[in-house]
């Protein structure tokens, strides 16, 4: 039996490989999404991997883990430029910066400030 899914971008029909009927049919639509060449799909796939890297590099760079898990809720924002950017700063020392940047990269910065003073009496 042939399983069909149509993508949710440009709504065509898609074989869906690996399904065997049981599965809903948003699932299905999914993953005719998933197969899709369609530019809404494609970018769709961008994004997705797009957001999993920026994951990625605010793990690397941030030592908390809950900071970590609520400064990831911005990146959507930030791919749907809804917001340009976001500053959090951390402590006295470190800041934190998410931006999309003008190709619509998302860019993910850590700003670590050393302050050395010197008073001559």
């Amino acid at each position: 039996m042939t399983i069909y899914g149509k993508c949710k971008y440009c709504g065509n029909p898609r074989i869906v490989e690996g399904a065997d009927g049981s599965e809903p049919q948003n699932i299905r639509d999914e993953w005719a999404t998933e197969q899709c060449d369609c530019n809404g799909a494609e970018t769709a796939r961008k994004r997705a991997a797009d957001r999993k890297t920026a994951e990625a590099y605010i793990d690397d760079l941030v030592d908390k883990e809950d900071v970590a898990a609520e400064l990831k809720h911005f990146i959507p924002l930030l791919q749907e430029c809804k917001i340009d950017g976001i500053t959090v700063k951390i402590n006295e020392k470190t800041k934190i910066t998410l931006a999309t940047k003008t190709s619509g990269a998302l860019k993910v910065a850590r700003v670590d400030t050393l302050k050395t003073e010197y008073e001559n009496e």
